[in-house]
């Protein structure tokens, strides 16, 4: 089974033209597989419907789009930034990509304004995993049961904690 990567995007821009962008992402979402739609950058996967909620206010009459999309091996944000600029000109996106098969894990918030996590450790664990080891990598960690990330415990951290947890184990 291939794996699928996932990626978190955060799209800022005049609430106005975000909301147009999340009733295009939609709609494009629903019609067939062509060049120029979102449904072309998502491999044949189609994307949870993006709900009101996904978009939050920020100040100034600006608000910041939220969703996931499935790519592969690499976050394809330069065609997301330039599909978001067709409605919101002044679109500023942000991104969060994991490819765990291949080990990538990469992000252009560099500041953490949306992602603030510095690493992230995945555990796949078994009988023979030491309970140290799964008391501070797996307890409160995410539990992936995505049926193509094979049952794997997903944990993000800052350095000071990750360092922490490395110095317990």
């Amino acid at each position: 089974m291939a794996n699928i990567c996932y990626t978190q995007y955060r799209v800022e821009g005049p609430t106005e033209q975000i909301r147009k962008l999340a009733g295009k992402i939609n709609e494009d979402n629903q019609r067939d597989f062509y060049e120029g739609s979102c449904r072309y950058m998502l491999y044949g996967h189609k994307l949870k419907e993006i709900l009101p909620a996904d978009i939050r206010p920020m100040n100034d009459g600006w608000s910041v789009l939220s969703f996931e999309a499935p790519s592969k091996w690499v976050p394809c944000w330069e065609s997301w930034q330039h599909y978001a600029r067709k409605t919101v000109p002044k679109a500023e996106l942000y991104y969060y990509g994991e490819e765990c098969g291949c080990g990538v894990f990469e992000t252009n918030d560099v500041w953490h304004k949306y992602f603030w996590f510095d690493y992230v450790t995945v555990l796949r664990i078994s009988e023979s995993t030491r309970k140290d080891i799964i008391k501070e990598f797996a307890e409160g960690a995410e539990y992936r049961e995505r049926e193509d990330q094979y049952k794997e415990y997903y944990k993000y951290w800052d350095k000071r904690e990750l360092r922490g947890a490395l110095l317990t184990v």
